[in-house]
């Protein structure tokens, strides 16, 4: 028999899907792949509405078994089992076992290690954004174990990416007027774990040096040394306008799904803002990170555990930032990307409205993600659009901060 260890954090025993009530349900705008187990149920049901249905609105795909059909959206978007309320006629009529596998799972996901199974919960629904944003205990992680007669072939969480993780998390929990600091702090030390990764030396041996620099990092935090370093540090407004702009427009340029009106009703005011005077886009920018200064940060200082429980959350969901196949860097210049666009889509929906409110920040962060989030290769794209832009790697990761 083997033990296996089981994560999740506190936010995610307390997600229940409130369907109907939720503000971009989703059972819209996105597709819904069948099994061929689940197809045979839908298209063969006793209940003659939902066959009905099934016949007119699931698509045969026969690909593999896992893949063996899709559900056809209304022209409006919406799924065809969805009744006058916005209601599931599937979980209605023939029960929450009929379901299927999408439907059943989502928003939760699950990322499987040899003797590590982490659960989490996807960022483009609402109410588990909600979830997370709701509290400073929120991303307390439940730990219980389980024994299993045997465990998959997975490679196993190393011990490095354990304490490298743990590291980095606890350059965040480091109280600091501005979450930019701990994110500077935890760039320093992915470049410092760059050069000491560059020798032959086990993770054991260069692992003291490893320590003591990480060390270093929590004081400079605790004296404020770093804040009062990113304080002087000029800021490369060229780079965060070629950013915005360009990833402003690779987001215009996805595909239809659910949250998109959302996330383009952010990007409006940001496009707008950024464009008042082309022939001075240095000073828009500069004024666009002073409305987040003036009418965000405020919001923000009465609720510090809010982009802590973001950042925690990333780093526990990704596995950072050793996951996703990347290196430490091109996952913190991700993030660091990120991090920026919503912040600028903060900004400037402050700027229109006179300050920022819960559910200004939850619409940003689920339609966000919407995109980032469901699937492997829109996150590659976005990467790919942050390396058109990066000229020298360490700089830019930088002053995205400042």
């Amino acid at each position: 028999m083997k033990e296996l260890v089981i994560t999740q954090p506190a936010f995610m025993s307390q997600f229940r899907c409130i369907g109907s009530e939720c503000r971009d349900h989703c059972c819209q705008r996105w597709d819904v792949v069948l099994d061929k187990t689940t197809y045979n149920k839908y298209i063969k049901s006793a209940d003659i509405e939902i066959r009905q249905i099934a016949v007119d609105s699931i698509l045969p795909l026969k690909k593999n078994h896992d893949k063996w059909a899709k559900i056809k959206l209304s022209e409006q978007g919406q799924c065809p089992f969805l009744d006058e309320s916005r209601l599931c006629n599937i979980y209605k009529r023939m029960g929450e076992k009929a379901l299927s596998h999408t439907c059943t799972t989502y928003p939760r996901t699950n990322t499987f290690y040899r003797t590590l199974e982490r659960k989490s919960l996807s960022l483009s629904c609402p109410e588990a954004v909600r979830l997370l944003l709701s509290g400073p205990e929120a991303m307390n992680i439940d730990e219980y174990k389980e024994i299993r007669a045997s465990l998959n072939k997975n490679a196993d969480f190393s011990l490095r990416e354990k304490i490298i993780n743990l590291m980095c998390s606890n350059l965040l929990m480091i109280d600091q007027s501005k979450i930019e600091h701990n994110l500077y702090a935890v760039a320093l030390f992915l470049f410092f774990l760059k050069e000491a990764e560059q020798d032959n030396e086990s993770f054991e041996t260069k692992f003291p040096k490893i320590e003591q620099y990480f060390s270093q990092l929590i004081q400079a935090l605790e004296m404020n040394e770093i804040a009062d370093h990113v304080a002087s540090m000029p800021k490369d407004t060229i780079s965060q306008y070629a950013l915005l702009l360009r990833v402003q427009g690779f987001m215009r340029q996805s595909p239809v799904a659910r949250g998109r009106q959302t996330l383009l009703a952010y990007l409006d005011k940001a496009h707008h803002f950024i464009s008042h005077d082309v022939d001075d886009f240095s000073e828009r920018i500069i004024k666009l990170n002073q409305e987040y200064d003036d009418k965000v940060r405020p919001w923000l200082l009465e609720r510090e555990y809010l982009w802590r429980n973001y950042f925690l959350y990333r780093f526990y969901h990704d596995g950072f930032p050793y996951g996703r196949g990347r290196t430490p860097l091109e996952n913190f210049y991700l993030l660091a990307s990120e991090y920026f666009i919503m912040r600028s889509l903060l900004a400037a929906h402050a700027h229109e409205a006179g300050g920022i409110d819960d559910d200004v920040m939850i619409d940003v962060m689920y339609s966000f993600h919407t995109l980032t989030q469901h699937s492997s290769s829109s996150t590659d794209k976005f990467l790919a659009e942050i390396e058109q832009v990066k000229t020298n790697d360490e700089l830019f990761a930088l002053q995205l901060l400042v």
